[in-house]
This record gives C-alpha cells, structure tokens and sequence, in this order.
C-alpha cells in the first residue's frame, strides 16, 4: 500500500474518532486532536509529488 494511501486513511481514521467522541471531550481536547488532523493533511499536501509547485508567490 503506498504511503500516501495510508495517510489517507490515517487521516480519516483520525476524524471519524474525533467526530465520533466529540460529546465526550472538552474544547481544548477536540481543538488539539483536529489540529492534529490538520498537519496530517499538511504534512500530505506537502510530500505529495504530483502536486503542482507555485514557484514565484510574490
């Protein structure tokens, strides 16, 4: 299975359980598992190598 499959699921796996659980928790823990679902989602984006690069931002 590719890497970037995994992490598809992974990320997934992780918002699912963090949806599923969100009337357990309290703010602090719900705001710090999606923050960890966005870097997954970041760290996806930016090792992927298809994605086209922006090469001149300015």
């Amino acid at each position: 299975m590719s890497q970037s499959l995994e992490m598809k699921e992974g990320i997934t796996s992780e918002f699912i359980k963090t949806v599923s659980k969100v009337e357990y928790k309290n703010c602090d823990e719900i705001e710090n598992d999606l923050q960890k679902i966005v870097y997954m989602t970041r760290g996806l984006i930016h090792n992927n190598p298809d994605r086209p690069r922006i090469l001149n931002r300015h």
